[in-house]
């Protein structure tokens, strides 16, 4: 390293747990503490009960930070993994894609020496931002009229008084996808570490600001375990102030662009946006010096890393060409989404996913409306959205538990409509993981993020 710097005992494991709680706490910033005792919609198909699901969304990250940091060796990271995968099992609607990304990486850390843990950061990183770019060559995000590329910039723009010109905003879905590819290659070829992490930096500060900054804190956790020297360790800049002023000022504006651009001002948040800001000016800080640092480009026992890693990512994206599955596979925000007709989803599995359409009960039953949440009930039943069949499953089980039923009626796509429409004779919803999202619109064109 050059010059003189200090150093934070935190391992590769508990920086990416320490990202996963900064996940939660953003979490129940948005949603409430109310949250956490509920358990309708889980991503898996064991419905826990209230005080379980719980115990497992407010103690497991935790109890995984304190073994990651006092724990050595594997017995301590196997430990937390099995902790956080208690967490995961509690999680509802929708498993974030950083979410499954940290997963990866921590079952990865455990199954590597300590010394190789970079290449696993710098593997994961590369498979994440190519399979991001793959999905998004697709006609709905390059030049549909709903692109998330053009659609997001188009709304942030026109808030913060910035209207972007209709020939530049056709060009922006494939800026991103340039940038990227740009950022993939950075992490692989010498010499490409100092510009792709600039590129990195600018470029999940931007996704941060418009509403994801737990991913990009996962990234560039993953960037910090990349390009520190030390493998039990994480490289602070030479003066530790440098920390609080970028946070200072990442979550400055994180909470003015949150004003200025017109989203929602409640105070939970502007609270949210400032801890993710200001752990995102943190890392910033972290890993801005150590750009010039190149990781080692061979080292014994990096090949076979390689190889695993490069299998799970081709695995993944062979499982969402094949119609398999759409959730986790880092297919967020590329115009992707069930039923649809891009050249990516042609090998959809016949009768796969299964959706149904729910109707709200002229009168709820208290303990049910409380049980699920008016947010959540209100979406689930709107004219517009159709449900998937395993939150179906525990929805209607929950409805007849307390006489009264959302009439689940099954529902097809009709690709000359576009529309979702109900069909007769299918069987009952059945208890499997979300593969896929939990709502979705029945209009098939409508705008849809993932």
């Amino acid at each position: 390293m050059v010059g003189e710097t200090s150093t934070l005992f935190l391992g590769a494991p508990a920086l990416i747990v320490v990202g996963l709680l900064t996940h939660l706490a953003g979490r129940l910033c948005e949603h409430g503490l109310a949250e956490l005792c509920r358990s309708y919609a889980p991503v898996f198909p064991l419905m826990l009960p209230r005080w379980a699901n719980s115990l497992c969304q407010t103690i497991m990250l935790p109890a995984a930070l304190v073994v990651e940091g006092t724990v050595p060796g594997l017995t301590g990271q196997l430990i937390g993994i099995g902790l956080v995968v208690l967490w995961v099992g509690s999680i509802q609607r929708r498993l974030a894609n950083h979410v499954w990304l940290a997963l990866l990486a921590l079952v990865g850390f455990a199954c590597v020496p300590s010394d190789l843990d970079w290449v696993v950061a710098r593997d994961l990183l590369a498979g994440v931002y190519f399979s991001a770019a793959l999905f998004k060559v697709n006609k709905d995000y390059l030049v549909g009229k709903q692109s998330p590329g053009r659609v997001i910039t188009d709304h942030y723009a026109r808030g913060l008084g910035l209207p972007v010109p209709g020939a530049l905003l056709r060009w922006v879905p494939a800026a991103v996808v340039v940038v990227e590819l740009a950022v993939g290659v950075s992490v692989l070829v010498p010499g490409g570490v100092g510009w792709g992490l600039l590129l990195a930096l600018l470029m999940h500060w931007v996704f941060g600001l418009t509403g994801n900054f737990p991913f990009s804190i996962i990234a560039m956790t993953l960037w910090a375990i990349m390009l520190s020297a030390q493998a039990d360790r994480v490289v602070l800049p030479p003066q530790t102030g440098i920390l609080w002023l970028v946070s200072a000022l990442s979550c400055g504006i994180a909470i003015l662009f949150r004003w200025k651009s017109g989203k929602i001002r409640t105070a939970r948040f502007i609270f949210r946006d400032a801890l993710e800001g200001a752990l995102f000016g943190v890392l910033a800080a972290i890993v801005l010096p150590l750009s010039t640092e190149e990781p080692m480009v061979t080292m014994a026992g990096a090949v076979p890393v390689h190889w695993a890693i490069t299998g799970v990512f081709l695995l993944n994206a062979l499982l969402l060409v094949a119609g398999v599955k759409l959730e986790w596979s880092f297919a967020m925000f590329t115009g992707l989404r069930p039923f649809g007709r891009s050249w990516l989803q042609r090998g959809g599995l016949r009768g796969w996913p299964r959706y149904y359409s729910l109707t709200l009960p002229a009168r709820i039953p208290e303990p049910l409306l409380e049980m699920i949440g008016p947010e959540f009930l209100y979406r689930a039943t709107r004219a517009d959205a159709v449900v998937h069949e395993s939150v179906v499953r525990h929805l209607e089980t929950a409805a007849v538990r307390w006489r009264t039923t959302f009439v689940p009626r099954a529902v097809v796509n009709n690709q000359e409509t576009g529309d979702m429409e109900p069909i007769e004779g299918r069987s009952q919803p059945r208890r499997i993981p979300l593969f896929f999202p939990a709502i979705i619109p029945k209009d098939i064109d409508k705008l849809y993020l993932g």
